[in-house]
């Protein structure tokens, strides 16, 4: 990927620009990587029936606590990037840097922050725990197709060959995965099963929407500049983060302090702090970065290497085998990027 990326970079296009490209495309592919290590490790919820209860609450304090620990994080990065630039006057516009102008911009940025940060994080945790990491792996493949037609329908890109075989390359993938994973014995187990798989599906639509919505955050208006990524991500941990706490008071408020908590022990506070850091400030940071310099759909088609990802880390962390369709999954992945970078990467700068 990182070679058609710059093969499509022509002579007059700038160093900066070639470097950009790459930078953006290795972006995505750690992301990548840190998202398939918290599928793997998110498995660790307990998630049978009679502990159902048990990991409800769990699920809602590891995101308040994984949000909360984002928010600070950012807010550290951003304060000391005031400090480095010495500009003490705060949260103020200024010549390189655009602010939110108007509602729309606000109402962009709460589906932002809403959307994936806060709703994919929480489905995701919430499918693992019933369904299974590799599910939440599988049903990632679906996000470039539902990335895809979104953007295609706002007008932020048109329908291509390239992009159709790049979707049918990922939406296949999906597919092997889907044959090659255990079924789910029960009738508690494919009760759960489904609910965590609905909770997953749903997770795919939020990580599209989180692309399509920041898009136009990231383009200049008669009324401002293009908004800075950092103070983007920034404002939309901030709409997650005031979501999570509400959630986890509101569990509080109704069952009680003592019993909220009575399951929590320092191995899910550190899986939290874990997702709060990586899969939250550092790669939600990594995620608006790319979709600055790439269309949608060449940064949202990398979920499609999610499943095979998870398959390897899971192969080498608990010895689970792999298998000729888990090696055709990776094949088909890896195809679906290429097949949409190949023809994205010519005019990921025209705009």
């Amino acid at each position: 990927t990182f070679l058609v990326a710059c093969a499509h970079c022509d002579q007059g296009n700038t160093l900066m620009t070639r470097r950009a490209l790459v930078a953006a495309h290795s972006a995505l592919l750690a992301t990548t990587v840190t998202f398939s290590c918290w599928n793997v490790l998110s498995e660790g919820i307990q998630s049978t029936s009679a502990q159902l209860d048990v990991t409800i609450r769990q699920v809602m304090i590891l995101c308040a606590v994984k949000d909360g620990t984002a928010l600070f994080a950012l807010a550290a990065c951003w304060f000391a990037m005031i400090f480095m630039s010495r500009n003490r006057q705060g949260f103020v516009c200024t010549e390189n840097k655009g602010c939110p102008n108007g509602w729309r911009d606000w109402t962009l940025l709460a589906i932002v922050g809403l959307a994936a940060p806060f709703f994919a994080s929480l489905a995701t945790v919430v499918c693992a725990a019933l369904a299974g990491g590799d599910t939440v792996g599988i049903l990632n493949a679906l996000a470039p197709a539902m990335g895809s037609m979104l953007s295609i329908s706002v007008g932020f890109e048109k329908p291509s060959w390239c992009l159709t075989v790049g979707v049918i390359l990922a939406g296949a993938s999906g597919v092997l995965a889907v044959i090659r994973s255990p079924s789910k014995s029960g009738h508690t187990a494919q009760h759960s099963y489904l609910l965590g798989t609905l909770f997953g599906v749903a997770m795919s639509l939020a990580q599209a929407l989180f692309f399509v919505a920041m898009k136009p955050l990231l383009q200049e208006t008669s009324s401002r500049k293009a908004m800075d990524t950092t103070t983007i991500i920034l404002i939309a941990y901030a709409f997650a983060t005031m979501a999570s706490l509400l959630g986890c008071s509101a569990l509080v408020a109704i069952q009680g302090f003592g019993t909220t908590f009575s399951s929590w022990d320092a191995q899910d506070m550190w899986m939290s702090c874990y997702a709060g850091l990586i899969c939250g400030a550092m790669n939600y940071s990594l995620l608006t970065y790319a979709n600055k310099i790439l269309p949608v759909s060449a940064c949202i088609v990398y979920g499609a290497l999610q499943p095979p990802c998870t398959g390897l880390i899971a192969y080498f962390a608990k010895g689970e085998a792999l298998t000729s369709t888990g090696y055709a999954t990776m094949f088909l992945a890896v195809c679906s990027i290429v097949a949409v970078a190949w023809e994205r990467s010519q005019v990921e700068y025209a705009a």
